[in-house]
């Protein structure tokens, strides 16, 4: 992982706005549930960043990076479902189609996790989440 020194202009904005996200899905989530929460927080993205980057670059590896880095900094735990969220809403900001995903198992109790895929790959998963947890078909967010 990069250090803070070597961080770029764009990855400072992506993580600000990973570390506001966090708060949005706190605060929201409870409230307005899922849906009502993803079109709050893409909102307050398209208010705070009007500039709509390409893919180009290694963003989404990049994007995926600045939010572990804003989990780290969050003065609490942060989900899977939160953590996932912020980073679904952040590569669509981009313009980048990535699938929003939830899973379940049921071995000694029921158990939902969420995780985000780019192209069929997990990026803030392992590879194998699919043994764990069974998803649902297609991605849950869409705009």
């Amino acid at each position: 992982m990069k250090t803070a020194l070597s961080f770029s202009g764009q990855d400072w904005g992506v993580l600000c706005l990973a570390w506001l996200g966090f708060g949005v899905v706190w605060v929201l989530l409870p409230r307005r549930g899922l849906k009502g929460t993803q079109g709050r927080l893409l909102g307050v993205y398209r208010r705070l960043w009007g500039v709509r980057f390409s893919s180009e670059g290694g963003a989404v590896q990049r994007t995926r990076e600045m939010v572990q880095v804003a989990v780290g900094y969050w003065p609490g735990e942060v989900n899977c479902l939160a953590r996932s969220l912020v980073l679904w809403a952040l590569l669509h900001r981009q313009g980048i189609e990535a699938d929003f995903r939830i899973g379940v198992r049921q071995q000694e109790q029921f158990t939902a996790h969420a995780w985000v895929e780019y192209q069929g790959i997990p990026l803030n998963d392992v590879p194998e989440v699919y043994k764990n947890f069974v998803a649902f078909d297609g991605s849950i967010l869409k705009e």
